[in-house]
């Protein structure tokens, strides 16, 4: 630290002191100075997974390849409804872009049906520059 940066510390811990404040500060050397400790930070703990990794994406993506028309179903097989669902969203978000497809889930929850939606015209502007200029293409 420099020398300027020991002095405002110093007169910031001697302002603590006399205010009777209890305090922990690490210095940017990494020294700590007070009276309190600080408690170690707490490690989080992943969650052990329902599946095993890559199982589901590989399960719905063998389906998404096979899509020759508009409309795709896809098996729940022996996953859950809702992570199907989740992961063919999660794909085709990124593959098509969002608000290109639409989910549903069938009556008895034995499959996923997609339909892809046909993607209007990419704007080039925003929707002020649009309101005002119309649209240039």
């Amino acid at each position: 630290m420099k020398e300027i940066e020991q002095k405002t510390l110093q007169n910031a811990l001697r302002l603590l002191d006399s205010l009777g404040c209890a305090y922990a500060v690490i210095d940017p050397d990494g020294q700590m100075h007070g009276t309190l400790k600080l408690a170690e930070p707490e490690k989080k703990k992943k969650a052990p997974a329902r599946y095993p990794h890559g199982s589901v994406s590989n399960h719905v993506r063998q389906y998404l390849s096979k899509m020759t028309d508009n409309i795709l179903v896809v098996p729940v097989a022996e996953f859950d409804i809702d992570v199907i669902q989740s992961t063919v969203c999660s794909i085709l978000g990124k593959e098509w872009g969002e608000g290109s497809y639409h989910t549903s889930r069938t009556k008895d929850n034995s499959s996923v049906e997609i339909i892809k939606l046909i993607q209007p015209k990419p704007k080039l502007f925003g929707d002020k520059f649009q309101q005002v200029f119309g649209d240039l293409t």
